[in-house]
This record gives structure tokens, sequence and C-alpha cells, in this order.
């Protein structure tokens, strides 16, 4: 209970809802100062230099942005590229099997680019980049976003969702 200022022996309450900027009493500090740079009120420490709203990810050491075209540094994820819908999984289908959210899958598929929305639609997960993304195989989802899908550590997660097929199709059309 805050005090009242027309009480004997109390003090007034500070205003800090209009002057100070908090928000209101008892409101958390949001990083209102000019000089303050943190990010504390979100809970995140760092932030992605190029784009502040996206966390950065181990995924793209350069924290660049993942633009198609451009230079060469800049990285263009080659997601269900080229497309089968067999590797495809709705965002629902992607939650069960992950035991998540479908929200947090569609967060997965903004940072992480283990899906992309086909033809305008929703969004399509990978089932192999979920994969690798839920076995914490960096390295190996780095390789498939960068659309080399005859690597052995990709080509490995592709047989082990039944899809060892698509990979030697790939490899006949490409020869």
């Amino acid at each position: 209970m805050r005090p009242r200022s027309d009480h004997p022996g109390t003090a007034p309450a500070p205003r800090m809802g209009v002057s100070g900027g908090f928000g209101g009493y008892f409101q958390p500090t949001r990083g209102n100062c000019q000089n303050d740079k943190s990010d504390s009120y979100r809970g995140r420490a760092e932030t992605n230099p190029q784009n502040p709203s996206k966390p950065p990810s181990p995924l793209y050491p350069n924290g660049g942005e993942r633009l198609r075209g451009g230079a060469p540094d800049v990285y263009a994820p080659r997601c269900l590229i080229p497309f089968d819908r067999r590797e495809g999984l709705t965002t629902a289908e992607a939650a069960q099997r992950a035991n998540r959210t479908e929200r947090t899958i569609r967060l997965w598929c903004r940072d992480h680019d283990i899906g992309r929305h086909v033809a305008g639609g929703p969004w399509l997960v990978s089932r192999v980049a979920l994969a690798m993304l839920l076995n914490d195989d960096a390295a190996a989802l780095r390789t498939y976003l960068a659309g080399d899908r005859g690597s052995p550590t990709v080509t490995a997660y592709f047989a082990t969702e039944g899809l060892g097929d698509l990979v030697e199709r790939w490899r006949t059309c490409a020869a």
C-alpha cells in the first residue's frame, strides 16, 4: 500500500508514472535511460547488430542478415529446396514431434530457418532440419541450409527420416 500524502508523518509517493517514464508504480525498469543500451527487460543479453529484434544464432557465425542474392558472405538458406512434399511437416505435426507448441515451431522456422512458406502458404517445416535442430547438430544443419544434400551427415538424417530415396533421386537428376 502506498503512503498517502495527506497523512501526517509520511512522505508523498513518487509519481513515476507521469514524470519518471517507468509506466506506473512498481513497474520493472525497461531500460528507458538514453545511455542504457541493455536489453535486460526482454531477457536477452545480446542482440544481432544487423537486426536487433532477432537474437543471434550459432548457425550464422557472422550474424549477418540472411538475404537472397548480394555479397558472397550473405547467407541464403536452402530449406526444402529442392522441394518434395514428403520432406515437409505442418507446424502442428512438427509441434507434436518436438513436444513444443506451434508458436515455438513458427519461431524456430523464423530464427533457425528450419521451414519456409511454400508458394505463399502456411509454414512447412523440414522434418530433416527439425531432427537436426532437436539433436543440437548445428554443423549438420548449417550444411543442410547451405544446400549440400550429398554430405554424409545430411544423408544420414534423410535416411533416418525414411527419405533416403530423395537423396538418390537428386543425385541421378544432377548427374
